[in-house]
């Protein structure tokens, strides 16, 4: 299905990534619709859950600097790296360690 080849691009892509530990693909209301995480991954479900909400606050709230639609969103965390994609209608998250290759 392509549900699985999706779920197989990603787990590639994590193998190829010095640092990446996870995906995530959602909809625009957070809600997920592929979860891929390697087993070094450092955050749990509900961790891994909550990021798909975060890019719709974040991105909602960048929009009210007017400056345009908002594309991608980097966040740096003392350990963790987060770059939410905004490819409408779906949302993809990809994480990792903090020495993630960015």
């Amino acid at each position: 299905t392509q549900k699985n080849e999706l779920a197989k691009f990603f787990y590639d892509f994590i193998d190829r990534v010095d640092g990446l530990q996870g995906a995530l693909v959602s909809d625009t209301d957070g809600v997920p619709l592929l979860r891929v995480i390697s087993k070094d991954a450092d955050m749990d479900e509900e961790q891994v859950r909550t990021l798909a909400n975060t890019f719709a606050t974040a991105s909602n709230q960048a929009s009210k600097l007017q400056l345009g639609e908002n594309k991608s969103i980097v966040t740096f965390y003392e350990d963790l790296i987060v770059y939410q994609i905004n490819y409408l209608p779906v949302i993809v998250t990809l994480f990792g360690s903090g020495d993630v290759n960015t």
